[in-house]
C-alpha cells in the first residue's frame, strides 16, 4: 500500500468525516484550575469542574483537540482553516480548539501545528491565519514509500513537539515500527524512544480495529516525561528524557486509552469503550485519575453510573 492511501485509509477509519463523526476522540486538557475538558464523538466536549460536576460545552464532536493557554486563538472564527474549530466562547481564555482530522497541538510558542493528512509533514499555523511547515518527511530519514504516519502529538514545557509515528495501521501491512520523536522550532527532528509499545495483548483482550503498536493521545510533564495513550494495547506508557519505557496505567477490554494529560502529577486518562453500545451509538468514554500515590478513579464516564474500579 502506497503512503498516501494508507494515509487516508487511516483518516476515514480513526478520524470519521468532518461532519460525521464515529470513531473515539482524543481530546482531553486539564486548565490550571483543574477542570477537565474531553472529546466524546458521539455528543460533544465536556467539562468536569472541581466539584466533579459533568456539563457539555460544546455539540461538536470531532476527534482532536489541542489547549491553547494563553488564548492566542480566542478570537479566531467557529470554523477556520479547514480542519479546525473553536469549541471555547469567542474570546475566552484558555481557548481549546478541535482539529476534524489530524493530531494537532498549540505550542508554547502560541502557534497551532498539525500532522498534516497524518503525515510526517508538520503543518506550523499562526493565529493571523499563515502557515508554513515546520517539517518535512524527508528530514527524518524514512523511504518514502513506507507506509508511516503520525498518531499522535504533544507540545512540551521545552518548546519543541513531540510525536508518535508508526508503519501502517493494517495488522497485515508493513513493520508496526513506531518511534516517539522530539522536533525542535527549527525543524530539526530527534527520535526518542523505538518500538516501546508493550507485549502483545492475548488475542482475546486485543483492540477489535488497530495493531496493538498503536498510539494516540500524548502528553509532557515540566520534567520532560512523555506519556502516550498506547491504544491498541490498552495501557499508558511514560517514556523519560532518557528514553526509559514503563507502563504506568492498565485498561481491561472493553476500555482503551486514546488520551492523556498530567496536572499537578496526576494523570488524567480519557479511555473509550470499544465494544458496549450506548444511547444508539458505540464508543461511549470515560475519564480516569491516578494520583500521585497511585489511587485510581473514574471521574467521569457516559456509559452509566461511575465506575470507580480500576
Amino acid at each position: 500500500m502506497k503512503p498516501f492511501i494508507f494515509l487516508l485509509a487511516l483518516c476515514l477509519a480513526l478520524s470519521g468525516l468532518r461532519k460525521a463523526a464515529a470513531h473515539p476522540g482524543s481530546g482531553i486538557a486539564v486548565d490550571e484550575h483543574g477542570q477537565v475538558f474531553f472529546t466524546d464523538t458521539g455528543s460533544g466536549v465536556w467539562r468536569v469542574d472541581q466539584r466533579g460536576q459533568l456539563t457539555q460545552i460544546s455539540k461538536s464532536a470531532m476527534h482532536w483537540m489541542a489547549y491553547d493557554k494563553e488564548g492566542r486563538f480566542s478570537e479566531a472564527p467557529d470554523e477556520f482553516g479547514e480542519w479546525f474549530g473553536r469549541l471555547t466562547l469567542k474570546g475566552q481564555k484558555p481557548t481549546l480548539i478541535s482539529c476534524s482530522d489530524f493530531p494537532c497541538a498549540v505550542g508554547k510558542d502560541g502557534n497551532l501545528y498539525y500532522a498534516k493528512m497524518h503525515s510526517l509533514t508538520i503543518v506550523r499555523r499562526t493565529p493571523a491565519g499563515t502557515e508554513t511547515v515546520l517539517v518535512s518527511p524527508t528530514s527524518f530519514g524514512i523511504d518514502g514509500n513506507r507506509p508511516v504516519g503520525v498518531n499522535g502529538m504533544a507540545a512540551g514545557e521545552d518548546g519543541a513537539l513531540y510525536l508518535v509515528s508508526l508503519e501502517s495501521l493494517n495488522r497485515t501491512e508493513g513493520s508496526g515500527e513506531h518511534r516517539l520523536y522530539v522536533v525542535s522550532m527549527d525543524g530539526s527532528p530527534r527520535m526518542i524512544a523505538k518500538n516501546f509499545a508493550p507485549n502483545l495483548l492475548p488475542v482475546a483482550e486485543q483492540h477489535p480495529e488497530v495493531r496493538p503498536q498503536y498510539c494516540r493521545g500524548m502528553t509532557v510533564d515540566h520534567q520532560g516525561n512523555v506519556f502516550i495513550a498506547v491504544t491498541g494495547s490498552r495501557c499508558v506508557i511514560k517514556v523519560t528524557p532518557q528514553s526509559e519505557t514503563t507502563v504506568v496505567l492498565n485498561a481491561n477490554k472493553p476500555w482503551s486509552p486514546t488520551g492523556v494529560d498530567v496536572f499537578n502529577g496526576d494523570l488524567y486518562v480519557l479511555e473509550y469503550d470499544d465494544e458496549t453500545p450506548t444511547e444508539g451509538r458505540n464508543w461511549p468514554p470515560r475519564v480516569r485519575r491516578m494520583k500521585k500515590d497511585g489511587t485510581i478513579t473514574t471521574i467521569a464516564s457516559l456509559r452509566g453510573p461511575k465506575n470507580n474500579q480500576p
